[in-house]
């Protein structure tokens, strides 16, 4: 490989990293996450401190066969200009490129990353979480037809994590700003299956393993859960014949990409109707830009009717978010995670939903996977919404109890650990 980053300087906030990580990294999600073939077109979403492993990626795409791989550069600071100085009614405006773009992403030999992690974590803070549900509702509103490619599974995409000095910095506090960076890549790597331990395949092992646990389940039979802890009481439904997703199943195209990474989770859209008791957050939740801890409520009949949080106005902020449309309160899905999770053990919170919701288990409200429904009178059932906002409820204090058809138990989740 050519040593593409060596006379290029630092992208601002990046933190400083090993170009031979970085380059080990970009091909790992290149060959064995997306599985990009020769021929195929790449298009990844990054923020400018990320700029490091996007090169690493393009080039990572090029040996690969690629036809294309083009970077698109999102600057979170100019979202946050925008939205607090916008004339309500054009927030959320698209424009005909960006629909265009969208059509040219759905598209068996297209595939599509999104690089996660904050240069300036807490910036949307002093943006109220109605206008970003707004924004968002507004969007989606506009272009059906990618939620409906979504659900299909014709849109291959992957999103993974890219550490800043600034998140890093968030993540470690204990650590100097250049230890904790490199601290924050070494977990990073590890979550992704690619310590020094780690051999080669790692990461389909990992894949393979999840959907031997997710057949497991299925083959239960499950009739809903139940999960019980510091207070939570909460009863799942779920959807006759339903499908226990995990990263590696085959999507509409018939590839086994890899959509999350990391990934531990197993998950499904509930019966949103039978969802009910309360709830308590296990982790603090990152809430589009700022930190919410201690957030619990109570769901009644599958919607969300009580929320409050430690944090004040925390809970005020997601409503605002949730309440843009009416499914916003509805339960979308359930996910079973447990403490052998590499992003549990490494005892730190994230504030960022992809590896948080990989350390726990979680509900999300908002919109459910039709992909995970048995046939199409389940995936009418499935909850509908602009909005998806996952909360983690799991923890060694939790368990996780399914109950079958006939009303026979069978522990899933205790201590932490999966009995099955």
């Amino acid at each position: 490989p050519s040593p593409v980053m060596d006379h290029v300087p630092a992208a601002p906030g990046a933190a400083p990293v090993d170009p031979a990580r970085a380059r080990r990294y970009a091909e790992a999600l290149v060959d064995e996450c997306l599985l990009l073939a020769d021929g195929d077109a790449l298009v990844i979403f990054c923020e400018p401190a990320h700029r490091q492993l996007a090169v690493e990626v393009v080039a990572a795409a090029a040996r690969a066969g690629a036809r294309s791989a083009k970077v698109l550069y999102e600057d979170p600071a100019a979202r946050r200009a925008f939205l607090l100085d916008a004339v309500e009614e054009r927030i959320g405006t698209m424009l005909d490129w960006e629909h265009a773009l969208r059509h040219e992403l759905i598209a068996p030999d297209v595939a599509l990353l999104q690089i996660t992690g904050p240069e300036v974590p807490g910036l949307l803070d002093d943006v109220p979480g109605a206008l970003q549900g707004l924004e968002i509702s507004r969007r989606v509103a506009t272009m059906p037809y990618w939620g409906e490619a979504n659900a299909a599974g014709r849109v291959r995409f992957l999103i993974a994590a890219w550490p800043t000095t600034a998140w890093a910095a968030r993540v470690y506090p204990e650590l100097p700003p250049a230890e904790a960076a490199g601290r924050m890549l070494d977990d990073v790597l590890a979550c992704a299956r690619l310590a020094p331990h780690d051999p080669p395949g790692a990461i389909t092992a990992h894949a393979a393993d999840l959907a031997r646990r997710a057949a497991l389940l299925e083959g239960l039979a499950l009739d809903r859960l139940r999960f019980d802890g510091p207070g939570t009481a909460l009863d799942v439904g779920l959807l006759p014949g339903s499908a226990w997703w995990h990263v590696g199943r085959p999507d509409g195209y018939g590839v086994p990409t890899i959509v999350n990474w990391p990934s531990e989770e197993l998950f499904t859209s509930p019966d949103p109707r039978r969802v009910h008791g309360p709830f308590r957050c296990s982790r603090p939740l990152e809430f589009l830009g700022r930190e919410i801890t201690g957030l619990h409520g109570e769901i009644v009949d599958g919607r969300l009717v009580h929320l409050d949080s430690d944090d004040p106005g925390g809970a005020e902020a997601v409503l605002g978010y949730l309440d843009v449309d009416e499914g916003g309160r509805g339960v979308g899905e359930v996910a079973l995670v447990d403490t052998s999770s590499r992003v549990w053990q490494t005892g730190r919170t994230f504030s960022d939903t992809l590896f948080d919701e990989n350390a726990a288990c979680h509900i999300a409200f908002g919109f459910g996977f039709d992909f995970t429904a048995a046939d199409d009178a389940q995936r009418a059932r499935i909850n509908r919404a602009s909005a998806h906002l996952d909360v983690m409820i799991g923890s060694e204090d939790v368990t996780v109890t399914g109950v079958r058809g006939d009303g026979a138990a069978v522990t899933l989740i205790e201590g932490g650990r999966w009995r099955i």
